[in-house]
């Protein structure tokens, strides 16, 4: 139980410094399940040995009793969790995703931006062709410094 206890905290003060799960937190999950179910055993064998085995049954029915109440109440809040993790999926997958440059794609169902620019002439003017930089060969290379 010491054990248990010093991983706990180690845990936990790794934890809040990184934030980030560590390799303590496994151990310590299923020390703790093997100390609690040693512990039951503990208590079923302690009275006998003691010789004292009345107050068996009273932990016997203790135990069942909190089987029995906490063991659907555990199932449920599993069951209830799951059905949350798939509903968030669901939902993320009828969405088209992450787009990094959302303003690149139109909404769907409209032709045009939602942007007002006015009586703004877009196009370029073929008259007078292409702009002059656009035709001519670079002389040398970019220098980058």
């Amino acid at each position: 139980m010491i054990a248990q206890w010093v991983l706990g905290f180690l845990h936990h003060r790794i934890y809040k410094r990184t934030m980030a799960t560590t390799k303590l937190a496994p151990i310590h999950v299923w020390l703790g399940r093997f100390v609690i179910l040693t512990g039951i055993i503990n208590g079923f064998l302690g009275f006998p040995l003691a010789l004292n085995s009345k107050f068996n049954w009273a932990i016997v029915t203790l135990f069942l009793l909190v089987i029995i109440f906490l063991g659907p109440l555990a199932f449920w809040r599993y069951k209830r969790n799951g059905s949350k993790k798939m509903s968030a999926l669901a939902t993320y997958s009828d969405s088209e995703g992450y787009q990094a440059q959302p303003w690149t794609s139109q909404p769907v169902g409209s032709s045009q931006s939602d942007i007002n620019l006015g009586q703004m002439n877009t196009e370029y003017p073929s008259t007078q062709g292409p702009p002059p930089m656009y035709g001519q060969n670079p002389t040398e290379g970019r220098q980058f410094v």
